[in-house]
């Protein structure tokens, strides 16, 4: 579903896409789901609150996806709320007064005003000053800066990741005023030595790359460990230094005192690495809230440097987390000064839908005259939030690298709030809301899903 390109023409024609295939696989009932919550809520608040939408939210999803004649149900509804969501996007209010959309005529309904809309949406979230370059300043780096734009290599193959690093490395090469290209790698992935054989391809490319990748395994979460680790990374890449290295994961040290024990060496390993200047900036990836609070709270770990960057999954319906449902960890990187880079904004892993597909996000896009991808750039650019999405292709590569240059204007406070808001619509007992419910569908409030 991450490569669905075009919802409406499903959902209001029953056509699908050329280059669409709808696999039958475990991903599906999960995607209907995540579009029933999301039909389903905006179609009981345009309705007035009742009716046999509520009542169906109120059965849970778990019912729903496991019921062949519901999921078809569910479906067949869906006609009605895309164009609710055009409506909605179209009616978005340019100078932060409260929202009111009119309902479709056939609901017969009234106008939408969210309760906890007091006649003026809240302030655009405060935008990190950018540098001429768009990048964000690290506090506790001083000697480099994290681009707000990049390219993630997770899940390519070798010869995928090596052409794609080269195409952006020579769109970075090409525009030397430009912002640097972050590129990120991870003992995971297996494709270090990919990057290293880009790196050489392209001359002037080290100049021009903000250089990251991540300790992976168990097995070298030590100092040993993790020292062999990053000198591996630096032989794979063909460098003497790089811009970030992480620990890719808690390992369980929140729970584990083997692992707590083991996470401290390593740490103490990148902080050296970061002293000698062998390793610009330290990060962790994959982390919630509650570990980065115990992180930065254990002596030996936060208590000795705190991260400069966080990498988590990041996308209009998690909040930086796979599986929200605690303490917000975007919060918790802005009280401790972290940087965030998302990844995966795009695609719908690992639940529900992905980005392009998503109805209402085709709407605001269509609005600015973009499309999806843009419009989440800049949306995580104005709130001091990096990216680095993946792509196999050259060409989509370079552009999600512009996409900040296609879309140089901020985003209504309007806009901010209805894309912070999505969450209120997909929201469940794995994904709870920690933003302002900017629809007024209280899901967070609403019977358990």
């Amino acid at each position: 579903f991450e490569r669905l390109a075009d919802l409406e023409s499903i959902v209001l024609r029953g056509e699908l896409p050329p280059d669409v295939v709808l696999a039958d696989d475990d991903a599906l009932p999960g995607v209907v789901g995540h579009l029933f919550l999301y039909a389903a809520r905006l179609g009981a608040k345009l309705s007035g609150g009742g009716g046999d939408f509520a009542a169906r939210i109120d059965d849970g999803v778990a019912a729903l996806v496991d019921d062949a004649t519901r999921r078809e149900w569910a479906l067949r509804e869906l006609p009605g709320w895309t164009v609710a969501l055009r409506e909605l996007a179209e009616a978005l209010p340019e100078d932060g007064g409260a929202l009111r959309v009119a309902a479709p005529s056939a609901l017969d309904a009234g106008e939408l005003v969210p309760p906890n809309a007091p006649g003026k949406l809240p302030a655009a979230q405060a935008v990190i000053p950018l540098g001429v370059d768009r990048s964000l300043r690290l506090p506790r780096a001083s000697t480099t800066e994290l681009p707000l734009l990049g390219l993630g290599t997770c899940w390519l193959t070798e010869a995928e990741t090596e052409e794609s690093v080269v195409s952006a490395l020579t769109w970075a090469v090409g525009r030397p005023t430009g912002p640097r290209v972050h590129v990120d790698s991870a003992e995971a992935y297996r494709n270090e030595p990919a990057v290293g054989r880009a790196l050489q391809r392209v001359p002037g490319g080290r100049d021009r790359a903000f250089l990251a990748s991540k300790l992976s395994s168990r097995e070298a979460l030590s100092y040993d460990g993790a020292r062999r680790r990053v000198q591996e990374t630096l032989d794979a890449f063909g460098v003497e230094s790089v811009e970030l290295y992480s620990l890719h994961g808690g390992f369980g040290f929140a729970d584990d005192v083997a692992a707590r024990r083991d996470a401290r060496a390593a740490w103490r390993a990148l902080v050296q690495f970061k002293r000698e200047g062998v390793v610009a900036a330290i990060g962790v990836s994959n982390f919630n809230a509650r570990d980065l609070r115990a992180f930065a709270e254990d002596p030996e770990l936060g208590g000795l440097a705190l991260p400069d960057v966080v990498q988590n999954k990041l996308d209009a319906y998690r909040r930086g987390d796979q599986s929200p449902g605690g303490e917000d960890v975007l919060k918790v990187c802005d009280e401790l000064d972290v940087a965030v880079v998302g990844y995966s904004t795009l695609s719908g892993w690992p639940h529900g839908v992905g980005a392009r597909a998503d109805p209402f996000l085709r709407q605001l896009a269509a609005r600015r005259g973009t499309d999806v991808p843009t419009l989440l750039a800049r949306w995580l650019a104005d709130a001091g939030r990096a990216t680095i999405p993946r792509s196999r292709d050259a060409n989509r590569v370079v552009e999600n690298l512009e996409a900040l240059e296609r879309l140089p204007e901020k985003l209504l406070p309007a806009e901010v709030a209805a894309i912070d808001a999505i969450p209120h619509l997909v929201a469940a007992p794995r994904n709870r809301p920690a933003t302002f419910d900017f629809f007024g569908v209280g899901a967070h409030g609403g019977a358990e899903l």
